[in-house]
């Protein structure tokens, strides 16, 4: 089996109700089908600055945004 180009993939909002379901198919497809080889490579969220945190510890994303500027 031959690994493809890493299929990068960055959500906006991601620590609402959709984008923690788009973190969970990540999670999944890269368990499924390795070869494409899914990175969460750039998470974004409004407040949430605990999920925040979880998901970049989970997924060690290039970058993480927060949009609130009073965190």
């Amino acid at each position: 089996m031959t690994i493809s180009t890493p299929r990068r993939v960055a959500i906006l909002g991601a620590t609402g109700s959709i984008g923690t379901a788009a973190a969970e198919v990540i999670d999944h497809l890269s368990r499924v089908d390795p070869q494409f080889n899914w990175i969460l490579h750039g998470i974004s969220g409004h407040a949430n600055l605990g999920l925040l945190c979880q998901m970049a510890q989970r997924h060690r994303p290039a970058c993480v945004v927060i949009s609130d500027s009073s965190r």
